[in-house]
């Protein structure tokens, strides 16, 4: 008995390239706006945090929690090494497109107020649909 692999992953195969490059998605509240995201738990993701965590990594085998604003750096740097790649249509102050910079990105996260855009961004990083695979030829491709 063999397991038919392509079934399987008709349901449930996720284009790795995509996972790691990032797709565009639509901001719900402001429009015009895309932002390009990677999936959460991809290769880069997997690196970032370990080296996010490393500095921490004696405490913690201790059992030593982190402190909540620790957690929350830890967080917002992993968004902007390992998630927000990009984006298009962001409204900058002078009224014209604001280019992408991880500069730019980190100001914007970082904002308390601005916790919803953060949780959206999140939200894309991990919706499984938006990087499984479309068609019968992408399931070739791995």
């Amino acid at each position: 008995m063999a397991i038919n692999l392509k079934e399987v992953k008709k349901s449930y195969g996720t284009d790795l390239k995509a996972e790691v490059e990032g797709k565009w998605f639509p901001l719900s509240l402001i429009n015009g706006v895309e932002v390009k995201v990677a999936r959460a738990g991809n290769v880069n993701y997997k690196k970032a945090l370990r080296r996010l965590y490393k500095p921490y990594a004696k405490s913690m085998r201790r059992g030593v929690d982190l402190a909540p604003e620790v957690e929350d750096r830890i967080q917002l740097d992993l968004m902007i090494d390992a998630l927000l790649l990009d984006w298009r249509g962001m409204p900058g102050e002078d009224g014209k497109e604001e280019p992408f910079s991880k500069e730019a990105a980190k100001m914007l996260l970082s904002d308390p107020e601005l916790k919803e855009l953060k949780d959206e961004i999140l939200g894309f990083s991990e919706e499984f649909e938006a990087f499984q695979f479309t068609e019968d030829e992408d399931l070739e491709k791995n």
